[in-house]
């Protein structure tokens, strides 16, 4: 990661950051706007208009352009047979609808068959006026949700099943444990400041089905822990856990004008470079399923990338430490220290992948996994590493 200048570096317990970091989670979040919010919004305001007298002929053009957008949303959605698609159509009755009289559960039906003759559901059958329906009242149902979601509300409602208290209380007992037995190279300090000051929201699980945040997320940048509503509503603990370990992963910051994030556990951005998200990703999921806490945790979630961080692990000349991982996961940079030794722990996993592979292999790694897929990966990392180290002309891409 390229260094900056010395005078724009800030520990992660800075006043002035901390402050920022509150301020900026008082701020609108769009990602907390359901699927549709626009168009919700827009229609509210031609029925208020309509109610009053006013023509809203000339508001017509915007809703139609609105709801055409959000259709070949829904269109991007039947293309990845997204099960929240289903579950949204499932949800939903079509009352009055002169075209047909269906309930959702028939919709869904319909749906899945309609996929086996490759036909497109939001587009060939769903019509304008059942549309403006679903997204109505899908806005609506979020909304009313949104009111009574909140941080400890949400908190209390996933009351752990292992330890009388709040799951909160017991992952941060749980967390301290591992710290003062030297698992986790984390402060205390630290975890009360995450734990204390963390943002938790709800999101739209079906407008996340577009983006990066799918059943829950975590951005560093507000320090803003999100989990969808499907997930919410279903008491997924297990995505909190995961979303809990962003939060107090380390972090490397910068002040450019205004505070950015450029480490996050072992997820690297500077600029348009972004590095190991996947690495990040496998050992956030790891530590999670290690918790003492009776959480159900489905075998897909990460699998790719978890099967890859365990074969770098074992397969190379010789095996690396997992403490190693876990000791770069936790460490924040440390502008107090002499320069390029401000973060000794990513210095040491560097060091033992380059031993054990070769030199530069995890960022040969990383762009072996963007040009050829984790599954292509996966297949070479079982049979022969040094195919992705010195690639061999003609054979994979480099």
């Amino acid at each position: 990661m390229p260094e900056a200048q010395e005078n724009v570096r800030v520990a992660r317990t800075d006043k002035a950051y901390l402050k920022v970091i509150e301020k900026r989670q008082n701020w609108d979040n769009c990602d907390e706007k359901p699927f549709g919010h626009e168009l919700f919004k827009h229609i509210e305001g031609m029925q208020r208009l309509q109610a009053s007298g006013y023509d809203i002929g000339g508001l017509t053009e915007r809703r139609n352009e609105l709801l055409s957008g959000c259709r070949e949303d829904l269109q991007k959605m039947e293309t990845l047979h997204s099960p929240r698609f289903l579950d949204y159509l499932a949800e939903f009755r079509f009352p009055g609808d002169s075209n047909h009289g269906w309930s959702g559960f028939e919709a869904k039906r319909k749906f899945e068959s309609l996929g086996k003759n490759g036909s497109n559901f939001s587009k060939d059958v769903l019509s304008d006026k059942s549309l403006e329906k679903l997204i109505m009242a899908h806005v609506k149902r979020f909304k009313d949700f949104q009111v009574s979601f909140g941080r400890h509300n949400y908190d209390l409602f996933i009351y752990s099943r292992r330890r009388n208290g709040s799951f909160l209380l017991n992952f941060s007992e749980d967390i301290s444990e591992k710290i003062e037995n030297g698992e986790f190279l984390l402060s205390k300090d630290v975890l009360k400041q995450q734990l204390e000051r963390f943002k938790l929201i709800t999101v739209d699980g079906l407008r996340s089905e577009l983006t990066s945040c799918r059943d829950g997320c975590f951005d560093p940048d507000t320090n803003t822990v999100a989990i969808t509503e499907q997930e919410a509503r279903l008491n997924e603990m297990k995505t909190y856990t995961h979303e809990l370990f962003h939060a107090l992963s380390g972090q490397a910051l910068i002040r450019e004008g205004r505070y950015k994030t450029q480490k996050t556990g072992l997820y690297f951005t500077a600029g348009e470079t972004y590095r190991f998200r996947w690495l990040n990703e496998a050992v956030t999921e790891t530590l999670a399923r290690q918790l003492p806490v009776e959480v159900f945790f489905e075998d897909g979630v990460y699998e790719n990338e978890r099967e890859i961080y365990k074969l770098l692990q074992t397969k190379g000349k010789i095996p690396i430490d997992k403490k190693l991982f876990l000791n770069a996961y936790f460490e924040n940079y440390d502008h107090k220290l002499p320069y390029g030794e401000r973060m000794p722990e990513w210095k040491k996993l560097s060091a033992a992948i380059n031993y054990a592979y070769y030199p530069g292999f995890l960022v040969k790694l990383d762009n072996f996994i963007e040009a050829n897929g984790i599954e292509k990966t996966i297949e070479v990392m079982q049979r022969d590493w040094t195919e992705i180290a010195i690639p061999k002309s003609g054979i994979l891409k480099k």
